[in-house]
C-alpha cells in the first residue's frame, strides 16, 4: 500500500467503531502508517543527505552559506544552489542552479549599463548591446551591436566636418600713421601672434590698408607679410601714379607652417625711394587657424 506522499497528499481512512477488524485490514492500516512515515524520511533525509531534494541538504546549503550574494569580478569558487552574483566587471547579476544533475550560473534582470552612452577617445571594454559610443578622436557616434554570435561597434550618422573650420582668429588693428624711407623691409605696427592647435593647420593671413602713398612720383611703396624673419609673400608692390597717390591695398596668403608654437605674423614696408606713408585712417593684419 504505498503512499502518494511526498508528490501528492494521501486520502487515509480513518476506522470507526463500528468498523470490523478486517475493514480496513489491521494490517493495512499500519502499511499506509508505515509509507507515510517512509515518505516524511525520504522528504526530510538524514544527517548529511546527498539528496538534493531532501530538506536536510538544503537546510546544510543554506547553513554553508548557499543562497549568499558575491561582488566580484570573476565567478565565485565552489558556488552551492540558490547564490547569485553581481558581476563587477559587467554590471550583470546571477544565480546559481543545481537541479540535482547539471549546475550553471543563469543571468536574471538586465546589466544597470545597458544602454548607456560612452565619451572616449577609444571603444569602450565590455560593452553591453545597445550601448553607444561617441569617439572624441574623430566625432563619429557607434552602436554597440550584439546578435548573439558577433559582436561590433556599427557607426551610424555622418562624422563632423572637422577640415576647413576656422579654429582661431587673430587680429591687429592699428589707427596712427607709419612712415619709412628704407629701402629694406622694416615692420610696421600691424602685427599678430597666433599658436596653432595643430601642426596640420593652416594659416590664413589678411591684411588691408585704407590708405599708402609715396611722396615722390614714379616712386614704390613695397609690403610683405614676414613670419617670424621669413618673407612669405615677395613683394606686392604698389606704385603711386602721381605724387602723393594714394592707394587702398588687401592682400591675403595661405601659410602651412606645421607647427604648434607661438608664430608672429608681420606687415613689412620698404621704398625705392623717397619717403612712403600709411596715413592714421586705419591698417591692420588678421589671421585665422584653419583645420586642414
Amino acid at each position: 500500500m504505498a503512499t502518494n506522499y511526498p508528490t501528492s497528499l494521501d486520502a487515509l481512512t480513518n476506522p470507526t467503531s463500528s468498523d470490523s477488524m478486517s475493514s480496513p485490514s489491521h494490517s493495512g492500516q499500519h502499511a499506509d502508517s508505515n509509507d507515510a512515515i517512509e515518505a516524511l524520511q525520504a522528504k526530510v533525509g538524514v544527517d548529511s543527505s546527498a539528496v538534493a531534494t531532501s530538506l536536510d541538504y538544503r537546510v546544510a546549503q543554506l547553513e554553508s552559506g548557499g543562497g549568499s550574494m558575491t561582488t566580484s569580478a570573476t565567478a565565485p569558487s565552489s558556488p552551492s544552489d540558490g547564490d547569485m552574483w553581481y558581476d563587477t566587471s559587467t554590471g550583470r547579476t546571477y544565480v546559481y542552479y543545481d537541479d540535482g544533475s547539471s549546475q550553471q550560473w543563469v543571468e536574471f534582470g538586465a546589466a544597470p549599463d545597458a544602454g548607456i552612452m560612452h565619451v572616449s577617445s577609444g571603444a569602450p571594454s565590455s560593452p553591453n548591446a545597445g550601448d553607444m559610443w561617441y569617439d572624441t578622436d574623430d566625432g563619429t557616434t557607434s552602436l554597440y551591436y550584439d546578435d548573439g554570435s558577433s559582436q561590433q561597434w556599427v557607426q551610424f550618422g555622418a562624422a563632423p566636418v572637422t577640415t576647413g573650420k576656422i579654429l582661431q582668429v587673430v587680429t591687429d588693428f592699428e589707427t596712427g600713421s607709419f612712415t619709412t624711407t628704407s629701402q629694406t623691409m622694416v615692420d610696421t605696427d600691424a602685427a599678430v601672434t597666433i599658436t596653432p592647435t595643430s601642426a596640420t593647420s593652416k594659416v590664413f593671413v589678411t591684411y588691408s590698408i585704407n590708405s599708402v602713398y609715396n611722396t615722390t612720383t614714379g616712386a614704390q611703396v613695397y609690403l610683405v607679410i614676414d613670419r617670424d624673419g621669413t618673407d612669405l609673400t615677395g613683394n606686392a608692390r604698389w606704385q603711386s601714379s602721381i605724387t602723393n597717390g594714394r592707394g587702398v591695398i588687401s592682400f591675403s596668403y595661405l601659410d602651412s607652417p606645421a607647427s604648434t608654437s607661438a608664430l608672429t605674423y608681420t606687415l613689412q614696408m620698404s621704398v625705392s625711394s623717397a619717403t612712403g606713408t600709411i596715413e592714421a585712417n586705419g591698417y591692420g593684419i588678421t589671421v585665422m587657424e584653419v583645420a586642414a
